[in-house]
């Protein structure tokens, strides 16, 4: 088939999964994602693939939640610069940095720049609920390094950002990162 035949092929299939076969959809996202890529379908294809990653992270399949998400950052980059493009990057990102967690460890440069990334693009979308889970993945990161000055700085803003969103679980979250770097650090 010509690309063009191909592309309405996989996008049609895609259309008739997604609409006809809904469990389908849920329980194998990374096959209608892989058929979203080759159909151009950018937005159906990040998602898909977000979900495939999601779900390789809750059945601790860190390595293959890393393909899923590598693969939907590959198809974001093709994607026009825009808040909705950065918000999809941001979610990418903080998912592939709990799966880095699990693959390579707290200590893995892959790690830091992931989290890194994602700090990033914090700082260019407003108001988002990523922030804290950016902000404790770059805690362990410099804790686990020994980076214990880093490690403070990080456990502060936690704390801070707790403190705003008046989150009690968020607020045990950054007692305990501040606590344990505080500790670590004689004081």
């Amino acid at each position: 088939l010509v690309r063009r035949r191909r592309q309405d092929v996989h996008a049609q299939i895609v259309r008739i999964v997604a609409a006809e076969f809904p469990d389908l959809a849920t329980a194998q996202p990374a096959f209608l994602a892989h058929h979203a890529t080759a159909a151009d379908l950018h937005a159906q294809a990040v998602h898909y693939w977000r979900q495939a990653g999601e779900q390789a992270v809750e059945r601790s399949a860190p390595v293959e939640a890393m393909a899923y998400l590598g693969q939907g950052l590959d198809v974001l980059r093709k994607a026009p610069e825009s808040p909705e493009r950065l918000q999809h990057e941001l979610v990418l990102q903080v998912t592939l940095g709990a799966a880095l967690l699990m693959a390579r460890g707290h200590a893995a440069a892959e790690v830091e720049r992931t989290y890194g990334r994602a700090y990033a693009l914090c700082q260019q979308v407003p108001a988002t609920p990523q922030l804290a889970p950016v902000l404790l993945g770059l805690w362990r990161f410099a804790l686990v390094r020994a980076n214990l000055p880093q490690a403070r700085t990080l456990g502060e803003q936690l704390l801070s950002l707790a403190q705003r969103a008046a989150d009690p679980a968020l607020l045990v979250l950054a007692h305990y990162a501040l606590g344990v770097t505080l500790f670590w650090c004689g004081d």
